[in-house]
């Protein structure tokens, strides 16, 4: 442990990790605002920085909040790749809706593991973080965050 101390002190010491890390979090709270910019139904929520393994904020919109269910945009450090998560407010929620959307898929999402730690309902990798690409990448994520909030009130209004 000693030795992977030292290594880390001596990466914070160049400076690129914490240089790469503030860019990573501005990168994220741009891309937040962005999305609650471009529809008025959209409400985010504070973001999350993590401990270098993951970072994200939680979108929502009336109809998912009135099922207390969000949307996470979920940064993933040791893959560079931003992803969607399905969550619930709670387990007991999160287990009951596993359950419904291990019966009722959503198309281009994989239902995730069972296990504790695991928030995510359904998930889905979406791009790589890459700076020199940011315009594409807000749009994008504009487009996945509207098809995954429409596929799911889909499923679920076709289920009552």
């Amino acid at each position: 442990m000693k030795d992977d101390l030292q290594y880390y002190t001596e990466q914070m010491r160049s400076g690129v990790v914490s240089k790469v890390y503030r860019k990573i979090i501005k990168s994220m709270q741009d891309l937040s605002r962005f999305l609650e910019a471009q529809d008025s139904n959209f409400v985010t929520w504070t973001l999350y920085q993590g401990y270098l393994d993951m970072t994200y904020f939680a979108i929502t919109t009336p109809n998912l909040q009135s099922k207390k269910l969000k949307i996470a945009v979920v940064y993933q450090h040791d893959n560079n790749t931003i992803s969607l998560w399905l969550a619930a407010a709670n387990r007991k929620l999160q287990a009951q809706y596993w359950q419904f959307f291990r019966d009722h898929p959503v198309e281009g999402y994989h239902l995730s593991q069972r296990a504790p730690g695991v928030d995510a309902i359904i998930e889905r990798d979406v791009i790589q973080l890459d700076w020199d690409q940011m315009s594409q990448i807000k749009l994008l994520l504009f487009e996945e965050v509207q098809g995954l909030i429409s596929h799911i009130e889909r499923r679920m209004n076709a289920s009552t």
